[in-house]
C-alpha cells in the first residue's frame, strides 16, 4: 500500500511505552503513513513537563497535531485532525 504521507502534518505523541492506548495511537498513525515523534514521559521528565504545559494535565497519551492537543485515543477526533488522509 503506498504511503499517504502528509508532510505538512506535525504530530507528537507523549506516552508511556507500555500503554495500550498509546499502542493504538502508534498503530493508527503508522497505518495512515503519518510520521510522528514520540516522547516517553515515564523516562523523560522534560517531556512530561511539556505535556503539562501543552494540555494543562499529564494524562496519557497526549497527542499534538499541528499545535492542537488531544488527550487519549479518539479515532474520530484524530481523523478530523488530519482530514487529508481520509
Amino acid at each position: 500500500m503506498p504511503c499517504k504521507c502528509v508532510p505538512s502534518v506535525d504530530v507528537a505523541i507523549y506516552n508511556m511505552p507500555a500503554s495500550l492506548e498509546g499502542q493504538e495511537v502508534r498503530h493508527f498513525f503508522n497505518s495512515k503513513g503519518v510520521h510522528y515523534e514520540e516522547f516517553d514521559v515515564s523516562a523523560d521528565p522534560q517531556a512530561l513537563q511539556r505535556l503539562r504545559e501543552l494540555s494543562g494535565q499529564t494524562d496519557r497519551p497526549g497527542i499534538v497535531v499541528n499545535d492542537r492537543v488531544y488527550i487519549g485515543f479518539d479515532r474520530s477526533q484524530l481523523e478530523s485532525a488530519v482530514p487529508s488522509l481520509f
